[in-house]
């Protein structure tokens, strides 16, 4: 995982840990707790993206096979 990808991993992380249910405010709450959702759902569809952009990569390319000969030119007489 490289930095970038752990910036908002750990900001996700910090606003998990800041939660705290306040009867006063119950909308900025749940603003922060749909921002941190947010965050790691986008965090978890980057590396399913990055995944599968690795398994397309890693996966045996389709090769043509060569053309077989002709039988009716096999079987012509060599000059």
């Amino acid at each position: 995982m490289t930095l970038a990808e752990e910036a908002p991993l750990a900001r996700a992380a910090a606003l998990v840990r800041s939660l705290r249910p306040d009867w006063r405010d119950a909308e900025a709450f749940y603003a922060r707790r749909s921002e941190a959702l947010g965050l790691l759902r986008r965090a978890a569809a980057a590396e399913v993206a990055r995944l599968r952009r690795t398994m397309a990569s890693a996966r045996p390319k389709p090769r043509r096979r060569p053309a077989a000969p002709d039988p009716r030119q096999a079987a012509l007489p060599l000059a």
